[in-house]
């Protein structure tokens, strides 16, 4: 009875299950401070589309994100630690791309054996870290380099089909009343096809009902 005289035009759509394409564990650096000190994080990721990989502090926060109804929008992205967009990142201003680094070694006095690489964003001046990305076994972490390499892959392809109509039309492909990057075009087949990774399993319905308990 509370809930239905809540003011449900502020809480935030549920994501969309049949979007998280991939999900895993990780150890990351997303700050500058993190990267000079050289401290990992343990993290959870997403696959969200054919685009896009989210970043939770844990899997618990992500389980939240993507169950509960009843978040406003505020409270639904302060559960996000880091959201990437490979398509529609390319609007920012100068920003031409993204790249992800060779995956090495490295071993550390306390976690041992690391495996890690890092997702740079790429502008006029030059890259720019945008999160380290670690972890002890490296088929995941590496299955997690090919999905981000083929969304990096198939954004740009995005890119260039945008430029080229906008070129045949005598269209800026700077110009706003251009075309605009929307989802990917005809690619769903390449992205994810060499990742062999498994899926997120929708949360079960216990574990949904002990969420609507909490709130």
């Amino acid at each position: 009875e509370i809930r239905s005289q809540m003011d449900t035009s502020r809480l935030a759509q549920l994501p969309r299950f049949e979007n998280i394409k991939h999900s895993g564990e990780c150890l990351a650096r997303f700050s500058l401070k993190s990267m000079v000190i050289k401290k990992w994080r343990s993290a959870f990721w997403i696959a969200y589309g054919l685009q896009e990989i989210y970043f939770f502090r844990s899997k618990t926060d992500f389980e939240e994100w993507v169950s509960n109804p009843y978040l406003s929008k505020e409270q639904r992205n302060s559960l996000v630690k880091m959201k990437i967009d490979f398509v529609r990142d390319l609007d920012e201003p100068f920003v031409e791309g993204y790249q992800v680094s060779m995956m090495s070694m490295k071993h550390y006095k306390k976690e041992g054996e690391i495996y890690h690489y890092k997702l740079e964003k790429w502008d006029k001046l030059g890259p720019t870290v945008s999160v380290a990305i670690g972890g002890k076994n490296s088929i995941e972490i590496k299955n997690l380099r090919t999905i981000m390499k083929e969304m990096i892959e198939a954004a740009l392809l995005s890119q260039m089909q945008i430029r080229s109509i906008s070129e045949d039309n005598g269209i800026s492909p700077f110009d706003p009343n251009g075309p605009t990057r929307g989802p990917i075009y005809d690619l769903g087949a390449s992205v994810h096809s060499n990742a062999s990774y498994h899926s997120y399993d929708r949360p079960s319905e216990q574990h949904r009902k002990n969420q609507s308990q909490q709130n």
